[in-house]
């Protein structure tokens, strides 16, 4: 009985349509498409660390810089400081999802739940008055940023931008398209910086993004690929000696 294409069945399984959107031009065999979608993969995984240190430095800088300086650790639940009507919503949406797992519902329990999308969601202007003129705020909740540049617009961009990588990286989107992902890259660990060189030097300890976003392990993937698809080695060897597809799985008994 032939050997089935391994590339064939995976197709089957994540859709012809996701998989082809890593098709990058005309004559790519299917082992090239096949090793940039995991490829992928990997590059998502190397953002993780990085990624998730950002957002925990986030949210608890946040919240100790607003709790201290509003004097109440329920801060959150003020109308006259989060003004975003969706980010009222997000707070009692994590307030509700604690409450279904039989939790009772801390301050503590509240921050860890709160979405990336709701701490960012802060620095809009709509927040400049009521969050980012207190006095000592900015300074208290990112200390190391250099002061020339330490302002609410500067913020906002950057951990924007750092939350859209954030969320097609979750969402399992492609991100090797992206234009300049080595400098968002760079800049989110720059981010860290601001917050604390020390999550800097934690995700410097596991911090696989400039290894794996080569062309070496592109290439290592691939390899690695094609000793794992007989059917697909087959073809590209016939691609060479002109068989055709049936051929080659015919002889892959």
């Amino acid at each position: 009985m032939a050997q089935i294409s391994l590339y064939q069945q995976f197709r089957s399984v994540c859709s012809s349509d996701r998989v082809d959107s890593y098709r990058s031009g005309e004559g790519e065999t299917e082992i090239d498409v096949f090793a940039r979608y995991v490829w992928n993969t990997t590059l998502c995984e190397s953002l993780y660390p990085s990624l998730q240190n950002l957002e925990i430095g986030l949210r608890n800088r946040l919240n100790d810089a607003l709790a201290g300086s509003y004097g109440y650790d329920e801060w959150y639940t003020d109308t006259s400081i989060v003004l975003d009507v969706s980010a009222r919503n997000k707070v009692i949406e994590a307030k509700q999802l604690i409450q279904d797992e039989g939790k009772t519902v801390t301050p503590s329990r509240v921050v860890s739940e709160l979405s990336l999308g709701f701490w960012t969601s802060l620095f809009s202007a709509q927040h400049h008055e009521a969050i980012w003129e207190r006095p000592g705020l900015l300074k208290d909740a990112f200390p190391y940023m250099p002061k020339t540049i330490r302002k609410r617009s500067t913020l906002a961009g950057r951990f924007g931008e750092a939350r859209k990588l954030r969320n097609r990286i979750f969402h399992f989107e492609p991100i090797w398209r992206r234009a300049n992902l080595a400098g968002e890259h760079a800049n989110v660990i720059e981010a860290l910086g601001w917050l604390d060189p020390c999550l800097q030097k934690v995700t410097a300890a596991i911090d696989r993004f400039k290894e794996v976003n080569t062309q070496d392990h592109r290439d290592l993937i691939r390899d690695r690929l094609v000793r794992a698809c007989p059917v697909e080695s087959k073809l590209l060897i016939a691609s060479r000696r002109s068989l055709t597809t049936e051929e080659v799985l015919v002889s892959a008994k």
